[in-house]
Protein backbone atom coordinates (compact mmCIF):
# COMPACT_ATOMS: atom_id res chain seq x y z
CA UNK A 1 0.00 0.00 0.00
CA UNK A 2 2.68 2.53 0.94
CA UNK A 3 4.39 1.63 -2.83
CA UNK A 4 1.72 2.42 -4.30
CA UNK A 5 0.98 5.92 -2.75
CA UNK A 6 4.42 6.48 -3.67
CA UNK A 7 3.78 6.07 -6.83
CA UNK A 8 0.80 8.01 -6.84
CA UNK A 9 2.72 10.80 -5.26
CA UNK A 10 5.37 10.65 -7.94
CA UNK A 11 2.58 11.47 -10.54
CA UNK A 12 1.40 13.79 -9.08
CA UNK A 13 5.10 16.19 -8.78
CA UNK A 14 5.52 14.89 -12.79
CA UNK A 15 2.10 16.33 -13.41
CA UNK A 16 2.65 19.77 -11.19
CA UNK A 17 6.76 20.02 -12.44
CA UNK A 18 5.60 22.81 -14.94
CA UNK A 19 3.99 24.70 -12.54
CA UNK A 20 6.50 24.44 -9.98
CA UNK A 21 9.33 25.24 -12.40
CA UNK A 22 6.87 28.86 -13.31
CA UNK A 23 6.11 28.95 -9.80
CA UNK A 24 10.00 29.09 -9.10
CA UNK A 25 10.62 31.64 -12.03
CA UNK A 26 7.68 34.29 -10.92
CA UNK A 27 8.83 33.70 -7.20
CA UNK A 28 12.40 35.20 -8.49
CA UNK A 29 11.05 37.54 -11.16
CA UNK A 30 13.52 40.27 -10.03
CA UNK A 31 16.64 37.46 -10.13
CA UNK A 32 15.92 36.80 -13.74
CA UNK A 33 14.98 40.68 -14.44
CA UNK A 34 18.62 41.43 -13.07
CA UNK A 35 20.40 39.15 -14.91
CA UNK A 36 19.01 40.42 -18.18
CA UNK A 37 19.32 44.27 -17.18
CA UNK A 38 22.16 44.70 -15.11
CA UNK A 39 24.45 41.69 -16.02
CA UNK A 40 23.67 41.25 -19.52
CA UNK A 41 22.46 44.11 -21.00
CA UNK A 42 24.20 47.36 -18.56
CA UNK A 43 27.23 45.14 -17.81
CA UNK A 44 28.34 43.52 -20.80
CA UNK A 45 26.14 45.02 -23.40
CA UNK A 46 25.02 41.50 -25.09
CA UNK A 47 22.19 39.84 -25.61
CA UNK A 48 20.66 36.31 -24.46
CA UNK A 49 23.22 34.52 -26.73
CA UNK A 50 26.23 36.31 -25.59
CA UNK A 51 26.27 38.58 -28.90
CA UNK A 52 27.29 42.07 -28.63
CA UNK A 53 24.63 44.87 -29.03
CA UNK A 54 27.49 47.03 -30.60
CA UNK A 55 28.54 50.06 -29.51
CA UNK A 56 27.60 53.44 -29.53
CA UNK A 57 28.27 56.11 -32.63
CA UNK A 58 31.12 58.80 -31.51
CA UNK A 59 28.39 61.24 -31.38
CA UNK A 60 26.26 59.54 -28.80
CA UNK A 61 29.23 58.55 -27.14
CA UNK A 62 30.08 62.30 -26.81
CA UNK A 63 26.60 62.59 -25.42
CA UNK A 64 26.74 60.27 -22.85
CA UNK A 65 30.15 61.94 -21.48
CA UNK A 66 29.19 65.35 -21.52
CA UNK A 67 25.20 66.23 -20.88
CA UNK A 68 23.95 62.43 -20.23
CA UNK A 69 24.62 62.48 -16.88
CA UNK A 70 22.86 66.04 -15.95
CA UNK A 71 19.85 64.83 -17.37
CA UNK A 72 19.59 61.52 -15.34
CA UNK A 73 20.63 59.50 -18.05
CA UNK A 74 22.76 56.79 -18.76
CA UNK A 75 26.02 57.61 -19.41
CA UNK A 76 27.71 54.50 -19.37
CA UNK A 77 29.56 55.11 -23.65
CA UNK A 78 31.57 51.71 -23.73
CA UNK A 79 28.85 49.36 -25.41
CA UNK A 80 25.32 49.97 -26.15
CA UNK A 81 23.27 48.98 -22.81
CA UNK A 82 19.97 49.86 -23.65
CA UNK A 83 19.79 51.71 -20.76
CA UNK A 84 19.53 55.20 -21.71
CA UNK A 85 15.97 56.77 -19.80
CA UNK A 86 15.88 53.28 -18.00
CA UNK A 87 12.36 52.35 -19.28
CA UNK A 88 12.89 49.60 -21.42
CA UNK A 89 14.83 48.13 -18.48
CA UNK A 90 12.34 48.96 -16.11
CA UNK A 91 9.48 47.44 -18.54
CA UNK A 92 11.37 43.77 -18.37
CA UNK A 93 9.12 41.39 -16.44
CA UNK A 94 8.71 37.94 -16.20
CA UNK A 95 5.39 36.47 -16.73
CA UNK A 96 3.54 32.47 -16.38
CA UNK A 97 1.57 31.64 -19.39
CA UNK A 98 -0.01 28.79 -19.79
CA UNK A 99 2.82 26.84 -21.97
CA UNK A 100 5.39 28.20 -19.73
CA UNK A 101 7.42 31.19 -19.15
CA UNK A 102 7.41 34.45 -21.20
CA UNK A 103 10.11 37.59 -20.52
CA UNK A 104 8.17 40.15 -21.83
CA UNK A 105 9.09 44.48 -22.14
CA UNK A 106 7.58 47.21 -23.80
CA UNK A 107 10.49 47.75 -26.67
CA UNK A 108 9.14 50.88 -28.20
CA UNK A 109 11.41 54.00 -27.57
CA UNK A 110 11.02 56.88 -29.40
CA UNK A 111 10.88 55.74 -33.32
CA UNK A 112 12.20 51.85 -32.75
CA UNK A 113 11.10 48.90 -31.49
CA UNK A 114 14.10 47.49 -29.89
CA UNK A 115 13.28 44.17 -29.99
CA UNK A 116 13.15 44.66 -34.28
CA UNK A 117 16.65 46.47 -33.83
CA UNK A 118 18.61 43.81 -31.44
CA UNK A 119 16.53 41.10 -31.98
CA UNK A 120 14.08 38.96 -29.59
CA UNK A 121 17.55 37.95 -27.62
CA UNK A 122 17.95 40.79 -25.57
CA UNK A 123 15.14 39.51 -23.64
CA UNK A 124 16.96 35.72 -23.05
CA UNK A 125 18.94 34.69 -20.37
CA UNK A 126 22.32 33.63 -21.54
CA UNK A 127 23.56 30.00 -20.85
CA UNK A 128 25.53 31.48 -17.57
CA UNK A 129 22.34 33.04 -15.98
CA UNK A 130 20.02 30.19 -17.31
CA UNK A 131 22.32 27.51 -15.44
CA UNK A 132 22.82 29.58 -12.22
CA UNK A 133 18.68 30.13 -12.04
CA UNK A 134 18.64 26.49 -12.46
CA UNK A 135 21.31 25.50 -10.30
CA UNK A 136 20.86 27.65 -7.28
CA UNK A 137 17.32 28.76 -7.38
CA UNK A 138 14.59 26.34 -9.40
CA UNK A 139 16.92 23.59 -7.54
CA UNK A 140 16.12 24.68 -4.01
CA UNK A 141 12.57 25.54 -5.02
CA UNK A 142 12.11 21.81 -6.45
CA UNK A 143 13.47 20.01 -3.84
CA UNK A 144 10.96 21.95 -1.09
CA UNK A 145 8.39 21.64 -3.49
CA UNK A 146 9.25 17.55 -3.93
CA UNK A 147 10.00 17.03 -0.33
CA UNK A 148 6.50 18.90 0.90
CA UNK A 149 4.62 16.51 -1.90
CA UNK A 150 6.43 13.30 -0.86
Amino acid sequence: MLFKKKISQLRQIKKNLNRFIGESALRHSNIIEDFITEDQLFEKGIDGLGKSLGQYAPSTKFFKRTIAGRLGRDTRSDHITLRDTGAFHSSIKVRLERDGIKIDSDPIKEDKNLLEVYGEEILFLTEENLTEFRNVLLKDDLIRKIRAAL
